[in-house]
């Protein structure tokens, strides 16, 4: 009998954190060094800006550095110097533009594997949250997963995250089913068990026949997906069993020990909807790192920065 292939092991070369200087952002940045730590990755901070009128002109015609942007040089090297670095390939990069295109170019040219961001989670309201259109824009245009952590999420502790299990959750489409090699190799690489479950629109819970059809649809997406996926999940039967409400899912964010993983794209039900969505709602008030995977486009090539771009603390 031919051996079992070896599962792949999750590849991080780079992880790029985007930085507003704020409290989500310091804690961010505790995530994103233990996870540099932890797969032996390059650290690249970012911070995007835009010139007035007064520090372009001092630019531009002096050509010399306005001094808001020495202000930023030695803010985003305070910022940096806050957390323990040592032994993490680092690079800081001040990108003038608007957010988030800023950054989705920073992702291009750095060929991050990974993106992190720390989100205020601003109350406008007694029900409503604003994540704020530069998270949400990330989130669904980024070229790579995004680990988010929101403003209720404590302090990384030293260089362990603490997860003790991994969430995944799906809304049976087939933008939510990429995720699931990613979510196996996690629950492989990281040594915790996983739990799926699936969020289904009010309208297609109350039709039995639609979610047979939607469960049969993502059971199909995932053995297509070539990989070792757990038998139990490409069956209708786990996957109907596994339907939840928003409310009875929510709990699941608020133990910090818990990573949440989504699958999304823009035309997604997560996706698409994301201002008023459970996926809105978990991200801006999650206790736990939230990790969500784009669908990608097929044929994308990975290349690596040259490791001279670097800096080792």
């Amino acid at each position: 009998m031919r051996a079992p292939e070896k599962r792949p092991e999750i590849v991080i070369r780079t992880v790029l954190l985007a930085t507003d200087f704020e409290r989500s952002s310091r804690v961010a940045l505790g995530y994103a060094a233990v996870v540099a730590r932890r797969f032996q990755a390059r650290l690249v901070l970012v911070h995007a800006f835009e010139l007035d009128p007064v520090a372009t002109n001092v630019e531009v015609v002096d050509h010399k550095k306005s001094r808001t942007r020495r202000d930023l040089e030695a803010r985003l090297q305070a910022f940096t110097s806050e957390i323990d670095l040592k032994g993490i390939p680092t690079k800081q990069v001040l990108v003038e533009g608007t957010v988030p295109s800023a950054i989705l170019k920073s992702l291009s040219k750095y060929d991050a594997d990974l993106l992190v961001l720390g989100t205020q989670g601003v109350r406008k309201g007694v029900n409503h949250v604003l994540l704020g259109s530069n998270t949400e824009a990330l989130m669904l245009l980024a070229s790579c997963p995004t680990l988010t952590i929101g403003p209720y999420v404590p302090e990384a502790t030293g260089f362990d995250m603490g997860l003790r299990k991994i969430v995944y959750i799906s809304d049976f489409t087939a933008g939510s089913a990429i995720a699931v090699p990613t979510v196996e190799r996690l629950s492989a690489d990281l040594a915790v068990p996983v739990e799926m479950y699936q969020l289904l629109a009010d309208q297609d819970r109350a039709n039995d026949a639609r979610s047979r059809l939607l469960a049969e649809e993502f059971c199909a997406s995932l053995k297509a997906l070539s990989t070792e996926t757990q038998q139990k999940w490409c069956k209708p039967e786990f996957q109907l069993d596994h339907i939840r409400r928003a409310d009875e899912l929510l709990p699941e964010s608020l133990d910090p020990s818990t990573l949440i993983v989504l699958g999304i794209e823009s035309a997604s039900f997560l996706g698409r909807h994301l201002h008023t969505s459970y996926a809105y709602r978990l991200l801006a008030n999650a206790a736990c790192p939230i990790l969500t995977i784009p669908r990608l486009k097929k044929g994308t090539e990975k290349r690596s920065p040259p490791l001279e771009q670097f800096r080792t603390p």
